[in-house]
């Protein structure tokens, strides 16, 4: 094993153990025995599985003989090492799931592994293949954050006190969505007007007295779940911003939420008299992921939208520059794949996919709930093809030159 697989393995450990073993705040809330487990399993399950790929993928690249169980069985041993040490760190939590999924990860690395040295027969091919699959999948999370509301009984709740929220320091007055009111504490008796309200984008408003400064932790203004406690929308303080969330596609299949969130807005509201909130769609006709502004006593606030990268949110839904880096790493990374076999073709074929990922990205909003793609996202397509063809190149593969199939022989395929 060279210095570089030594480093490369090295620093998938030391990143595994922080993301895993780092103590947590708060109770442990999970399941030792569920595989999808709580409101956000299927994120977890995801993370998981993603996590354990280069694992898989080191541990076959290295081996000499069976490589794909190899990774199989190591990438199981090193999870069940992990979940035993979780036992005793506070905050977290062992569970089957976390080893079925891990496992799964390391098996997907190592058949990535032989796929990817299989591919390099047919590099243009393969690398139109796989471009074609990272738009598909980032379209597919993008679909995912259409509008998802469930066919059951709703209540509302003006600034409830819930044990996994903050408490807002306003008090509410009256509430709507449209002409339909939205009585605090009761059921909602006309649901189907007020989804048809929402369907047609019209404005909520919110009447309310005073609002101190929140912690840090969002709290809601008004709030409506259904009977089996699931968050339909919500429209809270978290800090000095505003905070608007509705429960999506993503969010039914056990995905996290994804905010728009108004910077600075709360600040609008902090003071003693009466406050009137308008959340309203940012261009008509546009559904609330598309767009939405916040209006207090008439003077226009900020506004917020979601974008192509903003799919990596229902994975691991992080604000500010933490969470804007990795939207745009999202990104590059579902595109390296095809940028990495586009380099052992021509390198005019390297820019032609890096363009073609670019325009792929650049469209994904006509036909995804988003409001568009920014200008870094463009750039992150485009980085994710090129990219892997420098770090090749750096390593002495020139384009247009296949090179041979890894040392191990089982990956090599019959003769």
């Amino acid at each position: 094993m060279t210095w570089g697989w030594r480093l490369a393995g090295a620093a998938t450990l030391i990143a595994i153990a922080a993301i895993t073993l780092t103590p947590l705040e708060g109770p442990v809330t999970g399941s030792t025995y569920c595989l999808i487990c709580g409101r956000r399993g299927a994120a977890d399950a995801v993370l998981n599985l993603v996590m354990f790929l280069p694992v898989g993928w080191l541990v076959a690249r290295v081996s000499t003989a069976r490589p794909t169980a190899s990774a199989a069985l190591i990438g199981a041993g090193l999870s069940l090492a992990i979940e035993a040490i979780q036992i005793a760190v506070p905050g977290r939590d062992a569970s089957l799931g976390d080893l079925a999924f891990n496992a799964a990860g390391a098996l997907a690395g190592a058949l990535a592994l032989r796929a990817y040295s299989r591919a390099r027969s047919a590099p243009t091919t393969a690398a139109a293949c796989a471009g074609a699959a990272a738009v598909l999948l980032l379209g597919g999370f993008a679909q995912l954050l259409a509008p998802a509301f469930p066919d059951s009984r709703w209540w509302v709740q003006w600034t409830p006190e819930l044990g996994h929220f903050e408490r807002h320091g306003g008090r509410v007055i009256d509430a709507s969505f449209g002409a339909e009111p939205l009585p605090g504490g009761r059921p909602l008796e006309r649901r189907d007007e007020v989804l048809a309200a929402m369907s047609e984008v019209d404005d909520l408003v919110v009447r309310l007295v005073g609002s101190e400064p929140a912690s840090r932790g969002l709290a809601p203004i008004v709030s409506v779940f259904d009977d089996r406690r699931r968050e339909i929308f919500l429209l809270g303080g978290d800090g000095h911003d505003l905070v608007w969330r509705f429960r999506t596609r993503g969010a039914a299949l056990r995905f996290d939420h994804v905010p728009l969130r108004f910077a600075g807005a709360g600040r609008l509201l902090e003071r003693r008299d009466t406050s009137l909130l308008r959340l309203s769609a940012e261009r008509e006709g546009r559904v609330w992921g598309e767009g939405a502004c916040v209006e207090v006593d008439g003077a226009r606030g900020p506004c917020a939208r979601w974008t192509v990268g903003s799919s990596w949110r229902l994975l691991l839904p992080l604000d500010g520059p933490p969470g804007r880096w990795l939207e745009l790493l999202w990104i590059a990374t579902l595109f390296a794949p095809a940028g990495a076999l586009a380099a052992y073709g021509r390198r005019r074929n390297t820019v032609a996919f890096a363009a073609a990922a670019a325009g792929a990205v650049l469209l994904l909003p006509a036909f995804t709930p988003v409001a568009g793609a920014s200008p870094t996202e463009v750039l992150a397509a485009a980085a994710g093809i090129l990219f892997p063809g420098v770090v090749l190149r750096r390593a002495g593969v020139p384009h247009g030159a296949p090179r041979a199939a890894p040392l191990s022989p089982s990956l090599r395929g019959p003769p």
